[in-house]
């Protein structure tokens, strides 16, 4: 598969009434990729960028929100022949407060049952965010 573009992506996650929810981006309605879609935030690696500084900056852009710490997910691949690394990290509840949505149609939170039957999230965005939610299953499960 020949890579088209390479992305950082950003998912904001809580823990609230006794399950986890997954902050998505609503896309533009005129978006180039997926528009009015579900998705993730995050954009285009540039230059010599790392996927690292990439996340910080879209995110600063998208949400005027500086994510810290975050943590790797993955690389994962969608059929629009993108390569997305995945980042992650937890918020609090009053997430939504504290930040500024400056692209899209703004965001919200999804349960794990809202995003399995949410037909306008791409199945490629589902995997990474149902495996995400085994992760901290795991990890929330060994802790206690």
């Amino acid at each position: 598969m020949q890579i088209i573009k390479r992305k950082a992506n950003f998912i904001p996650y809580r823990f609230f009434n006794n399950h986890f929810e997954f902050y998505l981006s609503h896309r533009s309605k005129t978006a180039t990729q997926y528009p009015d879609y579900w998705s993730f935030w995050g954009g285009g690696i540039e230059g010599n960028e790392t996927p690292e500084q990439t996340l910080i900056r879209e995110i600063q852009e998208e949400l005027n929100w500086k994510p810290d710490p975050f943590q790797f997910l993955g690389i994962y691949y969608d059929s629009m022949s993108n390569e997305k690394f995945i980042f992650f990290t937890k918020v609090n509840n009053d997430f939504e407060k504290l930040i500024k949505a400056h692209e899209g149609q703004g965001g919200k939170f999804f349960t794990i049952e809202e995003i399995t039957y949410e037909a306008k999230i791409t199945s490629e965005d589902k995997k990474p965010l149902f495996e995400l939610r085994d992760f901290l299953t795991n990890t929330y499960t060994t802790r206690i």
